[in-house]
């Protein structure tokens, strides 16, 4: 199953995990959150789950991999491939 979500988590500006996953349970599970929780901050509610009252504020950021970026990069691929197989011969 191909990455969905690149998942971002920074404390006080310093970058503490980075990491691509398949689904917003996968995100939930290894960060220790509920999945509604992840699903809140996916879509831009992350202030329901974090605050100035907390001691380290973590900044989260959930942004969802477009298939046509991935499929519109893999195609200009094969595309260039053909040209220059085809000037060669």
């Amino acid at each position: 199953m191909r990455k969905r979500y690149c998942v971002k988590v920074e404390i006080n500006n310093n970058e503490v995990h980075n990491a691509s996953y398949c689904s917003l349970f996968d995100i939930a599970t290894d960060l220790g959150l509920t999945y509604d929780a992840v699903a809140s901050i996916s879509c831009g509610r992350s202030k329901l789950y974090t605050g100035e009252g907390f001691k380290y504020n973590p900044k989260i950021v959930i942004e969802k991999i477009l298939v046509n970026n991935i499929d519109n990069a893999e195609e200009s691929k094969k595309t260039i491939g053909k040209k220059e197989s085809t000037k060669e011969g």
